[in-house]
């Protein structure tokens, strides 16, 4: 039996249309190789199951590694911020939505599966940090902003929804793992 030597553990949920191709978690898998990076499939338009799962899964994950991270793009900003704030897990946070009930209609995604997402909750746990593209045209990151008063810090980035440039991700994973 192979021995686990990494001790970091990044967990990575993308957003809307995500995968393994998602361009952030290609950027982490490709700069923290001394890290596990772990990415979950998760349903996208009914969520029913995916806070069982996901809570199995990243309590398997906890018991293994001694430290932690979680980040979210877009929709997995969602996921982030559930988890972060369910383990207390530091989080970065990129243009998440943090309403998807309200916001992933316009995908055509049926009222039912949207009435499953459960609300966010912020207030539990401060140790997160959010950045928003200035030129998002996809969620209002104002409204972001104003619900997340509480975190450790809020970046504006000059960027769409769609971020090219994860420099800022790599600097923000950089500094988490020498902490």
């Amino acid at each position: 039996m192979e021995q686990n030597t990494k001790q970091h553990c990044i967990i990575y949920f993308y957003g809307w249309g995500g995968g393994p191709h998602s361009k952030g978690l290609l950027v982490v898998q490709n700069n923290f190789t001394n890290a596990r990076v772990v990415y979950f499939e998760y349903n996208q338009r009914n969520p029913i199951n995916n806070y069982s799962e996901l809570h199995q899964q990243i309590s398997q994950l906890l018991s293994e590694y001694k430290k932690n991270l979680v980040i979210g793009n877009s929709l997995g900003g969602y996921w982030a911020n559930y988890f972060a704030e369910e383990f207390q897990l530091p989080c970065i946070l990129i243009n998440p939505s943090l309403h998807p009930q309200l916001t992933l209609g316009k995908y055509k995604v049926h009222q039912n599966y949207l009435n499953n997402y459960k609300p966010s909750t912020f207030a539990h746990n401060t140790n997160k940090k959010l950045f928003l593209s200035l030129r998002d045209t996809v969620l209002d990151n104002k409204a972001t902003e104003q619900a997340m008063q509480d975190v450790q810090s809020i970046t504006w980035v000059d960027e769409e929804h769609a971020i090219l440039d994860y420099g800022f991700l790599v600097s923000e994973v950089d500094e988490w793992m020498k902490g």
